[in-house]
């Protein structure tokens, strides 16, 4: 039933309007497609905000109000452009004044016992 539901990096998220900045997203939004709409799917003008695409926020000016709810609709960039890449895991890098060192706790090593847990019984 689902095979045939493409994903589309195309979002869209409907919001109520109750402050005056608005995260869009968790990571950068792409700046070619970006549409505002209000509750009659209108276009909002322009000159009512201002879009941060690299912090993903959505700043309204001092002279927009409304009562209901707005539309975004945006183009997020691929996983694989806005993941975080690192050679070590960032829970194991610990800071020293001369760089950062990677350390392994204790606790997490696993000491091979040959033979552990195995009975025997007899000769």
């Amino acid at each position: 039933m689902f095979a045939q539901q493409l994903q589309t990096p195309y979002k869209s998220r409907k919001i109520r309007f109750t402050k005056d900045t608005i995260l869009v997203d968790n990571v950068s939004i792409n700046n070619s497609f970006f549409k505002l709409l209000d509750k009659n799917n209108a276009i909002i003008d322009t000159s009512f905000y201002t879009i941060d695409f690299v912090k993903s926020k959505l700043i309204f000016k001092n002279n927009y109000t409304t009562t209901d709810s707005i539309s975004i609709e945006y183009l997020k960039f691929p996983d694989f452009l806005t993941k975080t890449y690192s050679i070590y895991d960032e829970a194991r890098v610990v800071p020293n004044k001369n760089g950062n060192l990677y350390t392994i706790k204790p606790e997490n090593l696993k000491t091979f016992k040959p033979f552990d847990g195995l009975n025997t019984s007899g000769s």
